[in-house]
């Protein structure tokens, strides 16, 4: 029996088990799990073969064929390819296949839409192609990667680095000697050219394109087409329209024979050819061109081509507001923003999309303006408001992907157009019911819509400065930083001696390009860098209010082309604004002022006393709003435009003329007032700075660009140097190198020297005993003093950008980290100066708060006895302003040593004294 059971179980065992193993593991091909069970069987095998053979070059090849049937379902497939790859490509041809898959990436992104996306991918393929260039594969880096690279950037907005792009194309184009590509360049650069307001370089771009192409063929029509463009933009409507009928012609006859780049084209003349008509006032007419150029696009790119066909949809729309027709009108707007915004299910023509699903593209802002004035046009402001307000958000995720401070400016010029009619929404909303809630969306809009780009510096420059923790990327950021501010010097001191160096500007620009492109890097590596620009972010008005010092009454301006607004801030409550609507006026006669009496010198003061008065007056009757809630002698200035080249201090709140300077009621007399470039900067600096008392101080008395000494200089510094503690550099001791040391090290820096402003863009300069120290310098170090007296003339005078403020060297040393600035707004008289700072410390070392310190020197220089009456006008004391924080700063100083052998002369003659008293008294 057991012998029986024995091999009755090992009969089971040889003839079940492999049954059991059979059906396992002998199923049918289809039940095998494949390594791609995305992908068809038959392909998921061939690329599991070309993996096991090591054959990276044909498995990527594989890849994009698979794509072609499909390249927008599919094109996600790419990223799938370029994450699982087993290894990086080692040849030349598993390179191309590489940079074919790369470039793929950005090529179908941009076919859907996805500008931003499709950047991203091809900027990957151009870091990949140069850090090692394919040998061969040149007229393809053109092609397929430069080219629409270039136009991307154009799209997007960022044109600088379009331009940059677009002359790496050129040069290689004219190195091939392809006549095609070269115009198909000029006229991208044309395009560039055009959308920075360089008409006359746009005009010469497109000739030259010309030049390259026979007249009856394609590209000639385009280059027809953007001429007519540029025209059209210099209001030169006859030639415009002659030159896109003919574009149309020339391009109508050709499309046969390419439907793709032809239709593409043909659609840009029929949407150029509306907006001339547009322009011409026959909106009718256009509208039917646009349509025309709609119906190319579904014709021939079959759903795809999304982007264009939503900007003919917000060109439609701007249309149709004019002919007033609003409910179609927004009918487009909708319409544009569910073709960018996929998750945009539009139930209600009032309704908008989520701030999250907003990303960086300018026709999105487009449609979102298009759809707030048309709400306008339709009496819901409630709804209109909160439009514009998604519009800061998609401004602030574009404004993000722009590198060069020059595109950032630009964006924030074209803003203007909307931001002042969000800025009288909610105004007018606030009139009619006095609601809280729109007085703080007003201060929100003034906020968003200033100094974005200085907090955008000041911001990067103290996560940079926390990060820096011996990272390579950070590293070669930092390195790269320092290698264009020296170009730059070199390339300054060539404009100075009107010497060009084309080689090092090639550099130059080359060095920029790489810096973008690390910069993006840092961006992803580091979230910390991005975290603040996120959409949940983006501060609200009660968080700013909740910052804000108690004990000070707020001024914020907005300066528009129309109305000025005054909003009025304490106790962290908006309680008030004020429209002039007088705006013109007012700024000119701002600007007037300004110059006349301060920038042009003191003669026109001191001749004209009562003149000046008069005006300075009228500024404050305009400018200067008391309300009686407002106990406060200390007051924040956040200026706009013009108004930030305003000495406030010398507006005089009395109409009634006083012949005796003395009498003047000069608003420095009861007003403590400093100023900040706005409340968001402001609590930048506010942020912990060192407290270490370090003092370093710069003082040269001799000008080298007039050969003038200067000995008011040497009187600023003896008096400084009696009352503080600290490193002080004098004359040829205050060289660049000495100063480049301190500048990481000092609480608290004083420079005593020249200053102005050098070449077309206005740089502001420091001249130091032996080199010039330039604004953009600043950049990349790690500079956080609590407080930088630039005593030095003009140093927060400069070019006045748009909705930025004063391009000054005291603003760059707020981007760079200072806690707060005191600066000159003209050219001070260097006695009174000298004067002044003495004070100005004196008060320091017993106030510690920087404001009130300056606000008092001015006051006891106004209580002085002077030996000319002239120096107590205005401009010999009102130029130096604060800006910036108003923290208390310890300042180390030199204590009063009285020595000892008058120390006992003093303790003999005080006990002979007492001695005698009481002897006298016995008497």
């Amino acid at each position: 029996m057991n012998d029986g059971l024995i091999w009755a179980k090992k009969f089971f065992f040889l003839l079940f088990v492999p049954f059991i193993l059979f059906v396992i593991l002998g199923q049918t091909a289809k039940d095998v799990p494949l390594p791609y069970p995305s992908l068809p069987t038959s392909l998921s095998r061939h690329l599991d073969s070309l993996r096991k053979a090591d054959n990276l070059g044909e498995w990527l090849v594989s890849w994009l064929e698979y794509l072609e049937d499909e390249p927008a379902a599919r094109v996600s497939l790419l990223y799938t390819a370029e994450s699982i790859a087993w290894r990086q490509p080692e040849n030349t041809d598993e390179r191309l296949a590489w940079f074919d898959l790369l470039a793929n990436q950005g090529y179908y992104e941009m076919y859907r839409g996805n500008i931003d996306r499709s950047i991203d991918a091809y900027e990957k393929a151009y870091r990949f192609y140069f850090e090692k260039p394919i040998p061969g594969a040149e007229a393809d880096v053109l092609e397929y990667l430069l080219k629409p690279l270039g136009n991307n950037y154009t799209r997007l907005g960022d044109y600088d680095r379009a331009f940059f792009i677009q002359e790496k194309s050129l040069s290689l184009a004219l190195q091939q000697k392809d006549s095609n590509q070269v115009a198909s360049i000029y006229h991208n650069l044309a395009t560039s050219a055009r959308w920075k307001g360089q008409f006359g370089l746009a005009e010469d771009y497109c000739v030259k394109g010309l030049m390259f192409v026979h007249e009856k063929t394609p590209r000639h029509g385009l280059l027809l087409s953007t001429f007519s463009e540029i025209l059209l933009l210099q209001k030169k409507i006859k030639e415009a329209e002659s030159r896109i009928q003919n574009a149309i012609k020339i391009l109508q006859q050709n499309l046969p024979n390419d439907t793709i780049d032809v239709s593409y084209w043909l659609r840009g003349a029929y949407q150029g050819y509306g907006e001339i008509l547009k322009e011409k006032g026959d909106l009718t007419t256009a509208l039917r061109f646009y349509e025309k150029a709609e119906l190319i696009i579904d014709k021939y790119f079959r759903g795809e081509r999304k982007r264009e066909k939503a900007k003919l949809c917000v060109l439609s729309g701007q249309a149709l507001l004019h002919l007033q027709q609003s409910q179609k009108a927004i009918e487009k707007f909708n319409l544009a923003l569910g073709l960018l915004l996929p998750s945009f299910q539009l139930q209600t023509t009032d309704e908008l999309p989520f701030a999250n699903e907003i990303y960086a593209e300018n026709t999105i802002m487009d449609a979102l303006h298009g759809k707030a004035t048309c709400l306008l046009a339709m009496g819901k402001k409630e709804i209109a408001l909160d439009c514009f307000m998604l519009l800061f958000t998609a401004e602030r995720k574009l404004r993000f992907e722009f590198f060069s401070s020059g595109a950032k400016q630009q964006q924030q010029i074209e803003n203007r157009k909307w931001v002042e009619a969000a800025m009288q929404t909610a105004y007018e909303l606030w009139k009619a019911d006095g609601k809280k809630e729109y007085a703080d969306k007003m201060l929100l809009i003034a906020e968003l819509s200033k100094s974005q780009l200085l907090l955008d510096e000041m911001i990067s420059n103290l996560q940079y400065s926390r990060l820096k923790n011996g990272d390579s990327l950070l590293t070669k950021q930092f390195q790269i930083m320092q290698a264009i501010a020296l170009a730059e010097r070199e390339a300054m001191q060539h404009i100075e001696k009107e010497k060009k160096d084309s080689a090092a500007l090639t550099v130059k620009k080359e060095m920029q390009y790489e810096l973008s492109l690390i910069q993006k890097m840092v961006k992803e590596k580091y979230p910390v860098f991005s975290g603040y620009m996120a959409e949940e972010n983006i501060p609200s008005a009660e968080n700013i209010l909740q910052k804000l010092p108690s004990s000070t009454v707020i001024r914020e301006f907005f300066t528009g082309e129309k109305n000025i607004y005054i909003i009025s801030v304490q106790d962290k409550t908006v309680h008030g604004v004020h429209r002039l609507e007088n705006a013109p006026q007012v700024q000119q006669a701002i600007r007037d002022f300004v110059f006349t009496w301060f920038q042009e010198g003191p003669e026109k003061m001191m001749n004209e006393p009562q003149q000046y008065y008069k005006e300075a007056n009228q500024l404050y009757r305009w400018l200067w709003i008391d309300t009686a809630k407002e106990k406060q002698e200390q007051y924040l200035i956040i200026p706009d435009g013009i108004i930030g080249y305003l000495p406030f201090d010398a507006l005089v709140t009395d109409s009634f003329y006083h012949t005796n300077v003395d009498d003047w009621p000069f608003l420095v007399k009861t007003k403590n007032i400093f100023f900040s470039y706005s409340l968001q900067t402001l609590q930048q600096q506010q942020q912990p700075k060192k407290n270490n008392k370090q003092f370093a101080g710069f003082f040269i008395s001799f000008d080298s660009s007039t050969n003038a000494s200067l000995p008011a200089v040497k009187k600023e510094y003896a008096s400084l140097n009696n009352l503080v503690k600290g490193n002080f550099f004098t004359e040829k001791d205050a060289s660049l190198k000495a100063f480049q040391n301190q500048l990481d090290k000092v609480n608290l820096l004083h420079i005593s020297t020249h200053s102005f402003l050098q070449g077309e863009e206005n740089i502001p300069v420091l001249q130091l005993a032996d080199d010039k120290f330039f604004l953009f310098e600043l950049y990349g170090k790690s500079f956080q003093p609590q407080l930088v007296v630039l005593s030095a003339c003009r140093t927060g005078h400069g070019m006045l950008a748009e909705g930025e403020g004063i391009i000054s060297l005291a603003r760059g040393f707020t981007a760079t980290g200072a806690g707060g600035i005191v600066a000159g707004l003209w050219n001070m008289n260097d006695e009174s100066t000298a004067g002044l700072m003495g004070d100005f410390y004196h008060h320091l070392r017993n106030d510690h708060h920087p404001a009130a310190a300056l606000n008092a020197a001015k006051k006891e220089w106004l209580k002085k006895q002077h030996e000319q009456y002239f120096n107590m006008l205005p401009y010999f004391w009102a130029g130096i302003i604060y800006v910036g924080s108003n923290q208390p700063i310890e300042l180390a100083t030199k204590k009063t040593e009285i020595p000892f052998m008058w120390m006992v002369v003093a303790a003999f003659l005080l006990l002979s004294g007492i001695y005698y008293f009481f002897k006298w008294r016995k008497k």
